[in-house]
Order: structure tokens, then C-alpha cells, then sequence
């Protein structure tokens, strides 16, 4: 199909963590690569995928998105997902991620490699997997969940109290998947990761900070799972790692006064959730069956 272009919007480190004690050895010197993805329609009809590029190095590792969006609104994703299209996207975002490495490994005087660039089977490799991915099991998903990804729920407008909600619930999963030291993040991300895939979650939240510059709308799939973040949240600062939790929230500038307003919006808005399905007399199973956070995270 013809007029499939896409642009590269947004190009940037959803983590970066520093190997303190590199293990010097002839193998350990090459970078290693691994990908994930993600994609959506955004209200106004945008399509929009996202290349998660994963680079583990020596003494550094680094997790970069590139966003790609088409200008044409009336494509399907079937012609989307085609080598053709995917190929020069995986191409770039693979090139993004060394740019952002070496910049982060720059700021925080970690010696990086001189130069990189991905052989041609990478590239094909990682174009045929994502390919594979979306007809395999994401195409049926989509059609399973047409109604909650086409459909409107939650709308935040800019303002002290959504944006405390939508700060809080981020930078306390954050802390527990990848910043703080005294989690066990790897343990943590493979937990959280098996429940709610990490690509959607970096697509969510990137959405949802976007709070300080326009309203937010999520679709009802994203709203489901946004509740989901803030019920992980509340049982963390909540729960029995709270004493490891809140010190490091309060050093990032959420303090006592933010942690209480966070815990009285996040109960708030569940209040309401549960108001309204009762009243319509309907179910989310989703959020019905709550984790136990505290017992699963380390």
C-alpha cells in the first residue's frame, strides 16, 4: 500500500542504570540488543508505534523509545506491520538508542563504545519478530478489545489534583521497577511486566505526563490499567516496603502533605469507579480481582 510514511516524533531514555561493577571480560564488551513494542490511535485518528530498543553494555545499560506517526489517518495495521514499513523504523530507533546512550554514558563519565552500528540480520530479525508479534497475538487482541480501545473513560484535565494522581502513581511504580537499589527491580519488572506488559505501561504513562501541557484523554483499556498503576501504588506506599519506599519518594520532592493528598485522590477516584459500575450494574473483572503488591514485589 502506498503513502505509508513514517516520522520519528519523540526519541527518548526511559531508563538508564550505570554497572558499578563491571565484570572485565572479552564478551561482556559487546552491546547487547532487545526490543519491544507498542502501538495506538490517538483521539484525533494519529496512528502511532512505539520502538523500545533495550542496549546492555559493558558498564551501562539503557532502555530508549522512538515514536514513529503517519501522517495518513485512514491506513489499517495490517499494512502497517509489513517489513517494508518496519524495517527503516527499527533501522532508526536502533540508531536513537546508541545516540542516547552515549549521551547518558557521557553525563555520568562512564566510557562508552567509539562507535555502533547494527548488522543487517539484527535489524531483520527484530523486524520480523515485532511483525510476528502484532498477527500472531496482538491483531486478536485488538479485535477482542475493539469497544475499550476505541471508547473514551477516564479524562484529566490539568490542575493540582490529577496531576498529583498521575505523579505520584508513576514515580512510585518507577521506583520499584527501576530506580531504587534496595527493590529487587529485575524480580520486579518481570512481576509487574507478566501482569501489565511494559510497553504498554511506558505508553500510558508518557501519555498521561503530558498532564502539564493539555488535558488527557485515556480509552477505556488505558483507564482500566491506569487504575490498576494507581492500586499498586496506594498498596506500596501503604504496605510493608513503604519504610524502603518513602524516603526515596520524599528525596524526588513528594513529601508528607503530597503523599496525603495522592492517597485521598487515588481513594477517590476508585470511590467513584466503583459509584458508577454500580449504578450502571456492570463489572470490570480487571479491577475486581486486585493484587496483592505487597507480597508479589521484593
Amino acid at each position: 500500500m502506498k503513502n505509508i510514511k513514517a516520522q520519528l516524533f519523540r526519541s527518548t531514555y526511559l531508563w538508564f542504570e550505570p554497572n558499578n561493577e563491571p565484570k572485565e571480560n572479552g564478551a561482556a564488551a559487546n552491546i547487547s540488543i532487545s526490543n519491544n513494542f507498542d502501538y495506538e490511535k490517538l483521539p484525533d485518528g494519529t496512528m502511532r508505534i512505539y520502538l523500545d530498543v533495550s542496549f546492555k553494555y559493558l558498564r551501562a545499560s539503557i532502555l530508549v523509545r522512538s515514536g514513529f506517526q503517519f501522517k495518513n489517518k485512514s491506513i489499517l495495521w495490517d499494512n502497517v506491520f509489513v517489513a517494508d514499513v518496519i524495517n527503516p523504523m527499527v533501522n532508526l530507533a536502533i540508531q536513537k538508542c546508541y545516540q542516547r546512550f552515549t549521551e547518558q554514558c557521557m553525563e555520568n563519565h562512564i566510557e562508552s563504545p567509539v562507535s555502533f552500528e547494527a548488522d543487517e540480520k539484527t535489524i531483520q530479525s527484530i523486524t520480523n519478530g515485532i511483525i510476528k508479534q502484532y498477527f500472531t497475538y496482538r491483531k486478536s487482541d485488538d479485535k477482542a478489545n475493539e469497544y475499550l480501545i476505541e471508547n473514551i473513560g477516564l479524562e484529566f484535565n490539568p490542575g493540582t489534583d490529577s496531576e498529583i494522581t498521575i505523579k505520584g502513581t508513576f514515580l512510585i511504580i518507577d521506583e520499584i521497577l527501576y530506580h531504587n537499589s534496595k527493590f529487587d527491580k529485575e524480580n520486579n519488572q518481570k512481576v509487574f511486566g507478566n501482569i501489565y506488559p511494559l510497553p504498554r505501561y511506558f505508553t500510558i504513562k508518557l501519555n498521561c505526563l503530558e498532564i502539564e501541557e493539555h488535558p488527557v484523554k485515556l480509552s477505556f483499556f488505558d483507564s482500566i490499567m491506569f487504575y490498576q498503576y494507581i492500586d499498586c501504588a496506594l498498596q506500596m506506599l501503604l504496605g510493608n516496603k513503604s519504610a524502603i519506599l518513602i524516603p526515596a519518594i520524599e528525596a524526588l520532592g513528594m513529601n508528607k502533605e503530597i503523599q496525603d493528598s495522592f492517597l485521598k485522590n487515588g481513594t477517590a477516584l476508585f470511590k467513584q469507579l466503583n459509584d458508577m459500575l454500580e449504578n450502571s450494574n456492570s463489572r470490570i473483572t480487571n479491577i475486581e480481582n486486585r493484587m496483592n503488591w505487597n507480597s508479589l514485589i521484593r
